[in-house]
């Protein structure tokens, strides 16, 4: 079945996209599906207030995770030659273990503490699962980007089926079992599991004298010699998030879990169809840009418009599906225990439209590295986000006007960060003809 799915997603794919693009797409699409064939079920066997709960714990991961190595994971895809590279993964799974050991030191002492700020205090007995959910998604992410340095998007479209089929049926046996939300969460991690077995097998099978490459002179020089990615991206990426993530903690406390359940599945719901393209298509993006994008900005501009053009076509549709039968369907599919949730999909729609076209070209600034400026546009939308729910709760707004505002700002946002992005390709292609004329 999956197999005769896979097929005919790989021809509809290639016939708009690269065929790099239309590898992970189908493995994106395929973990997608799986998705939205359980949520139904999933639905059943939790409540609002677990979905809730559930949420929580991932944007409390989401935060962490993104600093989980520093951001070091970055330099493998772009270092120099391919024992640089391995030493870049080296490095980046020390620090990554590093910070893990540093976190449960931190949890045991204050995570009671740090946890209650954050207005996630049902999250108290569950806290050293925040620990192994970092080491996880964190060792996931740096495997990823050694995969994208040898452009295995196979093996990673197979990663993102693994995943989503084991998250989601371990799901379905907690909830069978009546646990509540420790259920979402522990299918959570052991979806992260399965993708890094899949991954780490990878590794292992092609590098078979990994292990003798290990040079720790050449680690301290990359620690050096991509500082830029620590000291910048590393920011950007946790103000990025935090900007993602922070209405999660600010409708808990505002709203209650059980607002917070409604609005998160709907997130969820909305961004799959979304995910399906952006995630696969921003990440070879990425890996193309990251080869051949110095060289040819030219081409990386024409790309990054061809790009545009597509996901506008490819993201109206489920734009007007949402926004005109969000309820209904909501209802419909999931019971009618979610049929409130329809009406934040048809707010968040349009949120997740705009990141969705506007969020791939933002890779650039990785590429290029131009982290200040990154770091710039993320704090910017943070800051934007405490004064959006500030406003909110000052005037008392309810969830939906909450949504609302929150959704106009973080798009124009995204608009901004897209012009930005345009400006460095354009800079890149102004220097090169700068060096062809001297």
């Amino acid at each position: 079945m999956i197999n005769i799915i896979k097929s005919n997603l790989e021809k509809v794919f290639k016939s708009a996209f690269s065929k790099n693009v239309a590898l992970m797409m189908t493995g994106t699409a395929i973990s997608q599906i799986i998705s939205i064939l359980f949520y139904p079920f999933i639905t059943r066997f939790f409540s609002p207030e677990d979905f809730g709960f559930y949420v929580l714990f991932n944007s409390v991961l989401g935060l962490l995770t993104v600093i989980g190595a520093l951001s070091y994971e970055f330099s493998i895809p772009i270092a120099a030659n391919k024992y640089k590279a391995l030493n870049a993964l080296f490095m980046s799974f020390f620090i990554l273990l590093f910070i893990c050991f540093f976190l449960t030191i931190a949890i045991f002492f204050v995570g009671d503490i740090l946890l209650s700020i954050l207005d996630a205090e049902k999250l108290h007995p569950y806290k050293y699962f925040v620990v192994i959910g970092v080491l996880f998604t964190g060792t996931y992410a740096i495997l990823n980007q050694w995969a994208f340095r040898i452009k295995a998007f196979k093996k990673l479209s197979i990663t993102r089926v693994s995943r989503s089929l084991t998250l989601n049926l371990s799901q379905i046996i907690f909830g069978a079992f009546k646990v509540g939300g420790v259920g979402l969460i522990s299918g959570k991690i052991l979806g992260e599991l399965s993708g890094n077995l899949v991954l780490i097998k990878q590794v292992l099978k092609t590098e078979k004298n990994i292990f003798s490459q290990f040079n720790f002179t050449e680690i301290k020089y990359l620690l050096v010699r991509y500082k830029k990615f620590p000291l910048f991206t590393a920011p950007t990426q946790l103000f990025n998030k935090a900007g993602i993530e922070l209405p999660i903690f600010f409708i808990t406390s505002l709203f209650g879990s059980s607002v917070v359940g409604l609005y998160g599945l709907a997130h969820v719901i909305v961004s799959l169809p979304m995910t399906l393209i952006g995630s696969a298509v921003g990440d070879v993006f990425y890996a193309e840009a990251a080869t051949s994008g110095r060289q040819n900005p030219e081409e990386l501009m024409l790309r990054s418009n061809n790009l545009l053009k597509k996901l506008i076509l490819m993201g109206v549709l489920p734009l007007i599906v949402l926004v005109f039968f969000g309820p209904f369907l909501f209802g419909f599919v999931f019971g009618s225990e979610w049929a409130e949730a329809g009406k934040y999909a048809q707010i968040i729609a349009f949120l997740v439209f705009f990141r969705f076209i506007f969020t791939p070209i933002s890779r650039v600034f990785q590429v290029f590295e131009r982290q200040i400026l990154a770091l710039f546009m993320d704090i910017s939308r943070l800051l934007l986000v405490i004064v959006t729910f500030v406003f909110v709760d000052f005037f008392s707004f309810d969830s939906y006007q909450a949504v609302g505002i929150y959704t106009i700002l973080m798009g124009l946002i995204y608009i901004i960060t897209y012009i930005c992005a345009r400006r460095v390709i354009q800079q890149a292609i102004n220097e090169n003809k700068g060096k062809i004329i001297e």
